[in-house]
């Protein structure tokens, strides 16, 4: 995982995921997060599964537990211990031998997973085609007009019911459990599964990422609200928030680089996290201001700037969110949430 991403992630209380690709040898793996994570990077699962000795030990444990010795042995001269891989829970120990100790998935076992979606997916689709016109007229009910019932759809369905939901509900029902590395204000598990190819997992918006959540607010004014994002294995680094309020200029969109500098990138240290070249975890304030002003009617741009703290960068504000499509102008000047002008 890229460090912004692992980075961010430790800022993020709720079910937050990330996943990216690694390879060793022929084979390759998706690996991600779900939970609140450290910033110590001693204290993270991906800082060893990385290494090509811990993933070649990896590859003989995935078999049966082995032996202290045999540990020993496959990690000579990596600088990584045995005490390493307990700590961040890659290995547990089992009866004097060492297993795994996270959601571990091979090739073979996706396999399974995919031969299972296959057969079952399509109920799922059917179930909630069976109550189109209950949703439709629930979304329909919803009070706030400037939203519209597509992107509400998307939120409510994919997001949260799908995603968060289907998470809950697969742990509840004892699916799936999760093997938890806990510490000083942090918990976390760590998965990973092989890549095979023929498996397209473009548009599975399996992972999302929360902020402000839990203990992990504005020490000045807490604040109630939330900024989720949600993304497929190939979104990493996600032009949205609250991902890019942490983002480093280098990560960002060309584009998006260039509106975020005409608003000013900072050093922020704000969370107990080292984030350079960034907009800033307090620039959130000002980003849901205009979102929630915008959420209850269109406004112009000489109404909206006295909700920053900087009123003179509500053009940079603004074209920011214009570039990420969070806002739409029409052709009077007036901004609006996107695909509504009411």
């Amino acid at each position: 995982m890229p460090r912004r991403a692992a980075t961010l992630l430790a800022l993020a209380l709720l079910a937050a995921v990330g996943a990216t690709r690694a390879q060793t040898g022929d084979r390759k793996f998706y690996a991600g997060y779900k939970g609140s994570l450290p910033t110590d990077p001693r204290l993270l699962a991906r800082s060893y599964f990385d290494e090509p000795r811990v993933r070649g030990l990896i590859f003989e444990v995935e078999k049966a537990p082995v032996s202290r010795k045999k540990v020993v042995s496959a990690l000579e001269g990596s600088g990584v211990t045995l005490e390493d891989l307990l700590r961040v829970g890659l290995l547990r120990e089992k009866e004097g031998r060492y297993a795994l100790g996270f959601n571990y998935f091979t090739a073979r076992d996706m396999d399974a997973v995919v031969a299972a979606a296959q057969k079952h997916v399509p109920s799922l689709v059917e179930a909630y085609l069976g109550h189109r016109d209950e949703l439709h007229s629930l979304l329909g009910e919803y009070p706030v007009k400037t939203v519209t019932e597509d992107r509400l759809a998307f939120v409510l369905i994919a997001g949260f019911s799908l995603n968060w939901d289907g998470l809950a509900a697969t742990r509840e029902e004892g699916f799936r459990r999760d093997l938890l590395v806990e510490g000083d204000g942090f918990a976390y598990s760590f998965w990973a599964s092989e890549v095979v190819p023929g498996h397209d997992t473009h548009g599975f918006y399996w992972g999302s990422s929360t902020l402000p959540g839990g203990s992990f607010n504005y020490a000045r004014d807490p604040v109630d609200w939330s900024f989720s994002s949600f993304g497929d294995p190939y979104s990493d680094p996600r032009m949205s928030f609250p991902d890019l309020l942490l983002t480093s200029a280098g990560e960002m969109a060309p584009a998006v680089r260039q509106a975020a500098r005409r608003i000013g990138l900072i050093h922020d240290t704000s969370l107990g996290g080292d984030f350079p070249d960034v907009l800033g975890f307090e620039s959130g304030r000002d980003f849901a201001a205009l979102l929630f002003a915008l959420r209850a009617e269109p406004q112009k741009q000489a109404t909206l700037a006295p909700l920053l703290r900087d009123p003179a960068k509500i053009g940079a504000y603004l074209a920011l969110l214009e570039e990420i499509q969070y806002v739409e102008p029409d052709d009077s000047g007036v901004y609006h949430l996107p695909g509504s002008s009411q």
